[in-house]
Parts: C-alpha cells; sequence; structure tokens
C-alpha cells in the first residue's frame, strides 16, 4: 500500500510538472495579443435555405400555382468574403468578431413560356462575436475550434421570405451564426487558415459542414 502511495503521488507530480510546462510554453504566444484574416467560405446560408435537406430525394413540386411561380427563378450565389478578428485572452482563449457578406443574382420566369419575368440583386451582411479555444498550439501550427452568434441582414426580404416559405427552416432569419468544429492556422506572424464548419457564413448542403480559407496576420 505504501508503495503505490508513492507510486501514484510520483506520477501526479509527474503529469503536474508536464501541465505547468505545457502552459509556460503557451505564453509566448501572448506576444501576439491580436489576428486579423480575410477569408473566403463556400456557399452561404442563403444557399441553403434554397436547396435544404433533401430537397433533391423527396420534394414533390409545387402545390399551388402560386408556389409554382414563386419557385420558378434561376439563382446563382458567390462566396461568402468575411474579416475576422481575434483577441487573445489567455492561455488557449481568443475572443473573435467577425463580419461576413455575399450576394445573390435571381432571375425569375414564366413556369408556362420560360420568359424572363425579372431580375433581383441579393446580398447578405452578418455580424457575429464569439469565443475561440486552442487544442494545439505550436510555433508555426495552430488547430482550434470556435463558436460565434450574431445578426444576419440581408436586402431583399422578398426573396428571402420565399426560400424560408417554402423550405420551413426552422434557423430564424436574422440569427447569424459559425460553428467551426475545425480550424487549422499555418505560419507564424503571417499564416494561412482553413476551416470547415457549419453556419451562415459557410455551409455546403443540409447538415454537410462547408470549407474557409484565408489569409491572416498576427500582430
Amino acid at each position: 500500500m505504501k508503495y503505490r502511495f508513492i507510486l501514484i503521488t510520483a506520477l501526479l507530480a509527474a503529469f503536474s510538472t508536464m501541465l505547468k510546462a505545457q502552459e509556460s510554453n503557451l505564453k509566448d504566444y501572448t506576444n501576439n495579443r491580436f489576428e486579423v484574416i480575410v477569408g473566403c467560405g463556400i456557399a452561404p446560408i442563403a444557399a441553403y435555405y434554397d436547396t435544404g435537406i433533401g430537397a433533391e430525394h423527396w420534394y414533390e413540386g409545387p402545390k399551388s400555382v402560386q408556389e409554382m411561380y414563386d419557385r420558378c427563378y434561376d439563382a446563382t450565389y458567390s462566396p461568402t468574403y468575411s474579416v475576422e478578428l481575434a483577441y487573445h485572452l489567455k492561455k488557449r482563449w481568443d475572443i473573435c468578431a467577425n463580419l461576413g457578406y455575399s450576394t445573390a443574382s435571381i432571375d425569375r420566369f414564366d413556369p408556362f413560356t420560360n420568359q424572363k419575368l425579372k431580375h433581383e440583386d441579393m446580398f447578405t451582411l452578418d455580424a457575429q462575436l464569439g469565443l475561440r479555444r486552442y487544442h494545439v498550439i505550436k510555433n508555426s501550427f495552430r488547430m482550434y475550434s470556435q463558436v460565434t452568434v450574431g445578426i444576419n441582414i440581408n436586402n431583399n426580404h422578398d426573396y428571402f421570405d420565399l426560400l424560408l416559405k417554402y423550405k420551413d427552416s426552422k434557423i430564424p432569419e436574422k440569427l447569424g451564426f459559425q460553428i467551426t468544429g475545425l480550424g487549422l492556422a499555418f505560419g507564424k506572424n503571417l499564416f494561412g487558415s482553413f476551416e470547415i464548419g457549419w453556419g451562415t457564413e459557410y455551409i455546403i448542403l443540409g447538415i454537410l459542414p462547408g470549407m474557409k480559407a484565408g489569409i491572416g496576420y498576427r500582430f
């Protein structure tokens, strides 16, 4: 029993020393309190509202003539262009804010004659605030997860309202959010970044995650 107690004490002491050493290495990170990232994400939230989950598999067609007219259009979406600012709080935590912008070009047609009826342009703008936690911090490599929430604004409410009406989305129209499951940064002061996540700024379809790539600078 005595030797077991000594062994456990020694292991705890070694583990504590390792943690302290790891935390002390993180102090070097505080030399750069700020970082800014300019990035581009694949498919904004409007593309999710337009396509939805499983739309290609169990969509049964319009249920009224009005819906037939409302849904007869072509839409082309831009990527989401974003600027993100992060401030280092302590050790593994950052507070971060981001601003995202994307556009859509919509052409509406007569469902019977295929005649073009009108052209519309839409943009979405979101502003979010949240937290980032680093899982790995090395000299030229960092791995993290991040969650931000905020507000989403669009200039074409008629188009956006129709998307929400016919797709039965559970996501509020004005909610901006981004869940970054995996973020990678390569480099020191000047670095490249790559993220995989789901939300307002980048998404693919349904529950599938989207991606964002960018270039950042720490100072």
